[in-house]
């Protein structure tokens, strides 16, 4: 009797580019960005994506800003924040409600995804 062996999914290329989107989903699910930019910001090139990390090209002159990450999974937050960015109450409240706005975002986009889940488990159920 002869046995049949089946190659792992990612060795297709398909299955490799279903991984990858995966891998993104799940960093996108787990890790919470919020960036606050105050200031002149080049219209040409100012905002780049490259691998999921996002770089904004400032002008020069009086630039702030904030950037905060959160691991959602273990609570794990890094804050960056430019001086002039924690002098100014202004600035410090608008990013704050950013990360308010973030966090309720990423709430109805879990609750959703519950959805989702349960209807899909519905349609499957027999």
């Amino acid at each position: 009797m002869s046995e049949t062996t089946i190659p792992p999914v990612v060795s297709h290329p398909i299955g490799q580019r279903l991984m990858d989107a995966f891998g993104k989903i799940a960093d996108g699910i787990t890790t919470l960005r919020v960036n606050t930019v105050v200031g002149t910001v080049d219209g040409k090139s100012a905002i780049t994506i490259t691998g999921g990390k996002i770089t904004i090209d400032i002008s020069t002159g009086v630039q702030e800003a904030a950037s905060t990450v959160t691991n959602m999974l273990d609570g794990d937050c890094n804050a960056v924040f430019t001086k002039g960015f924690i002098d100014n109450p202004i600035y410090t409240t608008m990013h704050k409600q950013s990360v308010t706005d973030a966090l309720a975002i990423r709430a109805n986009t879990v609750e959703m995804l519950e959805k989702g889940v349960a209807a899909i488990k519905g349609l499957l159920a027999p």
